[in-house]
């Protein structure tokens, strides 16, 4: 059965030494290098939208076919990764977290410096360059330890804050952390997400649940082989956690 792998990125950015990031920093040379990767290889980019049409059989899923995610919208993807979608013509999906645009990520004090999240007015130029927008939640908290109400609040007001400022749908959802429950996939589905991603590692494949989607991180430690096996490699997905 065909695939698509849903590579996840998080913060690209010049090279700093490895106690000022967490695994999942990627250098803005070690990305250059992978799209270049992509191009060379002929493989397919795909928009979400684009690729959630095939899973559902509406089209063929087109062979290495990929999609490019990232997790946060941070203030550097402009400066760092645009450029380089925009050299090879490639759509990706940013991630963002409503309740935090214009400040700056809320992470452990172990990762510094902390990176700013962009504002509204950087995600409307991101649509306008082709871009698309899907909701990380309003707080980016651990929707499992919350009760059903706060759980459905927090989807439902960040696709709303998000959809006010694009004046469009907003249907893509990133589980915060990767965590969920059975209960916050019906969530999900009842604030009106199409998709969520999670932490599964492997291809999304046409049997998938839509809200379940599986996807294959990017590390700082990845060498061009390294990416090259998570492209070409067929990796079926784990089963889904929940909590």
């Amino acid at each position: 059965m065909s695939g698509i792998s849903i590579l996840r990125y998080h913060q690209i950015g010049h090279e700093k030494p490895i106690r000022d990031h967490w695994a999942h920093y990627c250098t803005a040379r070690q990305f250059s290098r992978q799209m270049a990767l992509l191009a060379y290889s002929r493989c397919q980019v795909l928009r979400l939208s684009e690729a959630v049409a095939a899973l559902r059989g509406q089209c063929p899923i087109p062979p290495r076919a990929v999609v490019l995610s990232f997790d946060g919208a941070y203030t550097d993807f402009i400066s760092q990764v645009l450029p380089v979608l925009r050299r090879y013509r490639f759509p990706a999906i940013v991630y963002t977290i409503s309740g935090w645009l214009g400040q700056r990520m809320r992470v452990p004090d172990s990762y510094q410096p902390r990176p700013w999240i962009m504002e509204a007015r950087a995600l409307r130029l991101l649509r306008h360059e082709g871009i698309e927008i899907g909701s990380q939640t309003l707080n980016h908290v651990q929707l499992p330890i919350l009760t059903p109400h706060q759980q459905a609040e927090e989807l439902r007001i960040s696709r709303e804050v998000l959809e006010q400022i694009l004046g469009e749908p907003v249907t893509h959802l990133c589980y915060p952390f990767g965590e969920l429950s059975p209960r916050t996939v019906e969530l999900a589905q009842e604030a009106g997400y199409q998709t969520a991603v999670t932490r599964r590692y492997g291809q999304a494949r046409s049997d998938d649940n839509l809200l379940l989607l599986p996807r294959k991180m990017i590390h700082f430690d990845d060498s061009v082989f390294g990416f090259g096996a998570k492209l070409f490699l067929k990796h079926h997905a784990t089963k889904p956690q929940a909590v």
